[in-house]
């Protein structure tokens, strides 16, 4: 199995990837062009797969029921928290 580094950019309010279970793991959270960007190590081809899904909450903002916080993404003067689920 292909171990590979992949990157996704949540330009909404949440964006859902396709990974493995039991062989994914964020690596960092950081903003790129203006836009909060995850990196995450997974399978280049998932033997089980699942969906997860990342969601932005602003300071202040209402964090998702069973969510993982997995970084904060600073653009401007904003605070873009990053929070998964579910948890893989």
């Amino acid at each position: 199995m292909t171990r590979v580094v992949q990157r996704v950019q949540i330009t909404s309010d949440s964006v859902t990837i396709r990974t493995s279970v039991g062989a994914f793991k964020v690596l960092t959270v950081h903003e790129r062009g203006g836009i909060p960007t995850i990196w995450y190590e997974t399978l280049e081809k998932p033997v089980i797969p699942v969906d997860v899904t990342f969601t932005i909450v602003p300071t202040g903002g209402a964090v998702p029921d069973h969510s993982v916080y997995v970084g904060t993404a600073f653009i401007a003067d904003k605070a873009s928290h990053i929070y998964q689920h579910p948890d893989v």
